[in-house]
């Protein structure tokens, strides 16, 4: 009886849910025992993992962005972009805030924040506020009475502090840290300022345990593209050498390996020279009988379709055609050039609308508390990216005097305020007009209006009758 209680328990045991357990290996896929498909000792794939290489260190991020052409175009065009034809405030009607801003030089702190943020993984704009607070303490947003400058750091320049993180996973700022140590390339001394005085710019996102061991910075853009930027300086270094020796001269001397052996190098370089020296006066060779001279030209046939390749590869990984980065024109009966172009503009549109635009609001915010009169509603409008051509243009001219003259002929609008409203501004207006129908100076186009159409319905309703009565 001993025996069998003692094998129960060892089945319960077995059986218990709380055991630990093996992990689970899926060794599930095709196999193919004559051909060695699926065997890992016979089919070499099975063989291939992909490892994290080498984390690019700051001293070699710089270098690249100083030293590589390419390197550098790649970091800074999305930021250029992001910002090159800026923004308008709806609600800031006597644009104070966005005066203020170009006073402040916003938009060069911005554009440096996000091309230092992708290249080194994170950037911060430090705002000086006149608020009656340490640069340490919460911004005290009833007290502001200036903005007064926007100094943009590097991660290099700046460290967390992690003792500022909130651990409490209630917090609306869980996990987030509220101060940061920055320590000026001027040589100052170090300082720490809080995290509502500042506007934090991150590079490539990188999941919470990589971003809690990497002192909570994000990586470089340049950590997963570095390979095929790598690749294609390569292929070009390797393109020169082939342009290099495309042509190769070869002249055969009599007796030329006697004449090393026996220490006569001299004799061997002044034929040499005098072959060169003939060449390049008379345009001819002087050979003796036995010699002999020809030129051997290699083919570079496939090169340019090679090159290709390499490059839709390094668009491929930073997201951005192959026209604006390599600066060329589109080439090849596939060419989508405008298409590509057009994509890239939406993608940069969304980057402003997630990731630029609450950067912004929180300066214009503290613009406005400044000013002391912040509108019940305000919002950022990005301008547009894609720039016309004077064709494009024309049509759209075309287009709307158009609908402005039919709107005209049928009392909707009058002249005077399709003409204001199109040529009033510092520029044409091409949206849609949008004037107010009840604006008391209407009356009279609305008296217009109301009087021809029931002048068109009395004329329908004579030809009704007309009809009925024959």
């Amino acid at each position: 009886m001993a025996k069998k209680k003692a094998r129960s328990r060892k089945v319960e045991a077995k059986m218990d849910s709380t055991a630990p357990t093996l992990p689970v290996v899926k060794t599930d896929g095709f196999a193919n025992a004559l051909t060695g498909l699926g065997d890992r000792n016979h089919d070499s794939r099975l063989s291939t993992v992909f490892r994290l290489g080498r984390l690019l260190t700051d001293p070699r991020l710089t270098a690249l962005y100083r030293g590589n052409g390419l390197t550098r175009r790649i970091m800074n065009l999305p930021a250029v972009e992001m910002t090159r034809n800026w923004f308008t405030i709806n609600g800031d009607d006597k644009d104070v805030v966005l005066q203020k801003l170009e006073t402040l030089g916003a938009q060069e702190a911005y554009t440096d924040a996000l091309t230092w943020a992708r290249l080194y993984g994170g950037s911060i704009i430090l705002i000086g506020l006149d608020d009656g607070m340490e640069i340490e303490e919460p911004v005290n947003t009833e007290r502001i009475r200036d903005v007064m400058f926007l100094h943009v750091f590097d991660r290099r320049d700046v460290e967390i502090v992690h003792e500022s993180i909130p651990k409490d996973p209630t917090d609306p700022l869980f996990g987030k840290p509220t101060q940061y140590k920055i320590t000026p390339i001027t040589g100052g001394s170090q300082f720490t300022a809080h995290a509502s005085r500042v506007v934090r710019f991150d590079g490539a996102k990188i999941p919470g345990r990589d971003l809690q061991a990497n002192n909570w910075w994000h990586d470089s853009i340049l950590e997963a593209i570095y390979e095929q930027v790598r690749q294609i300086g390569a292929v070009y270094d390797s393109s020169e050498f082939i342009v290099n020796e495309f042509i190769m001269t070869i002249i055969q001397i009599d007796n030329m390996l006697d004449t090393l052996m026996a220490g006569n190098d001299d004799l061997l370089k002044k034929r040499l020279e005098m072959l060169d020296l003939s060449k390049h006066v008379k345009n001819t060779i002087l050979l003796d009988t036995k010699e002999s001279f020809s030129k051997h030209s290699s083919t570079v046939a496939g090169l340019d379709k090679l090159l290709d390749s390499f490059m839709m590869s390094v668009s491929s990984v930073t997201g951005i055609p192959v026209t604006l980065l390599m600066g060329r024109s589109p080439a090849g009966q596939n060419a989508t050039g405008e298409s590509d172009i057009r994509m890239w503009y939406d993608s940069i549109r969304s980057a402003q609308r997630t990731n630029l635009r609450p950067r912004l609001e929180m300066v214009i915010r503290y613009c406005f508390a400044a000013a002391g009169d912040e509108p019940e509603t305000w919002s950022i409008e990005f301008n547009p990216l894609w720039e016309m051509n004077a064709k494009e243009k024309a049509d759209i001219y075309k287009i709307n005097s158009e609908g402005d003259q039919i709107n005209v002929m049928n009392g909707i609008f009058g002249q005077e305020e399709i003409g204001k409203y199109r040529y009033g501004g510092a520029e044409y207006n091409a949206t849609p007009p949008t004037l107010d129908m009840e604006d008391p100076d209407r009356d009279a186009i609305k008296n217009l209006s109301e009087q021809e159409t029931a002048r068109m319905q009395a004329e329908a309703e004579a030809a009704a009758a007309a009809a009925a009565a024959e």
